[in-house]
């Protein structure tokens, strides 16, 4: 454990005016922590309050902060301690600096929770690129088929995945602290509705609430990017499929997984039929919906 930086998260943790920025100081403390002592710091939700908490051994759970509520603007103004008699701040009321931004496989936990932190802005702010990106929303919902084609590196950003890409190696990772945004935060939910919405109409699919299915009026559209026996997009829908799964929408995603494997079947490529009909909802993840 680095002491330092775990002092620092947990002074962070305390001196958060909302639960938004105590949650960012908890994943941080967290990743301070070995392994075996991760389960002692967790946090509590009642409705829509936070409790964070302490687990230590022999004693009941010592409280760190609690009752405060979630809130928008992903920006940070704690102080931390500098010295016995002195304070300072700690991230000046804006996002954590960024200044080289490595190889996912290669990052911290810290430094990937900063990366998390910044895709939170990113998902909230149409202009605000993720470090080591130049993808932002605006420029996304801008773009062609031909370039939603042919560009690489944008996916990996607007639907995060737990593992490390192989083409975009500096994407962010999908992380706790986004899953807790992804559910409180009415924003980001409503900017990846907009964002799913223009990759199915890229696959030449349709959304209606949850229920996804081809879209008749297109269905060329398909063909030439999805419904063939092997392609590129067969592993972006995967990574969209556990986005959505991770994120809590499951409904949507099996809605999206049921009108690939259906339509594909005796197309795809079998083992990409097989990677999609293995991803599944999880249960520990709360429910949300698409309107």
């Amino acid at each position: 454990m680095d002491k330092a930086d775990a002092t620092k998260a947990y002074y962070g943790m305390v001196h958060s005016k909302t639960a938004q920025e105590a949650y960012y100081y908890f994943a941080r403390f967290r990743a301070c922590l070995g392994d075996g002592y991760k389960n002692r710091v967790f946090c509590e939700k009642n409705e829509q309050q936070y409790d964070f908490k302490v687990f230590l051994e022999g004693a009941e759970p010592l409280s760190i902060k609690e009752h405060i509520s979630w809130a928008s603007g992903y920006t940070l103004s704690n102080s931390q301690p500098n010295q016995a008699d002195e304070q300072r701040p700690l991230l000046n009321d804006d996002l954590p600096l960024v200044t080289h931004v490595t190889n996912a496989t290669f990052r911290s936990p810290l430094a990937e929770i900063d990366m998390s932190w910044h895709w939170l802005r990113f998902m909230t702010t149409p202009e605000h690129p993720v470090p080591g990106s130049a993808i932002t929303l605006n420029k996304f919902s801008q773009m062609n088929f031909i370039e939603l084609e042919n560009d690489h590196n944008f996916i990996q950003v607007l639907f995060p995945n737990p593992k490390p890409s192989p083409i975009n190696r500096k994407a962010p990772l999908y992380t706790e602290l986004m899953q807790e945004a992804i559910h409180v935060d009415a924003t980001i939910q409503t900017e990846i509705r907009k964002n799913v919405d223009i990759m199915l109409k890229f696959y030449g699919l349709v959304r209606n609430g949850n229920d996804i299915h081809m879209d008749t009026s297109n269905a060329q559209q398909a063909k030439s990017k999805w419904l063939k026996k092997d392609d590129h997009n067969h592993k972006r829908l995967s990574r969209i499929l556990i986005f959505l799964y991770n994120s809590g929408f499951g409904e949507c995603a099996d809605s999206l997984k049921l009108c690939i494997t259906t339509n594909g079947k005796g197309v795809v490529k079998e083992r990409n039929l097989q990677i999609w009909n293995g991803l599944v909802r999880k249960n520990d993840v709360m429910p949300l919906v698409f309107t």
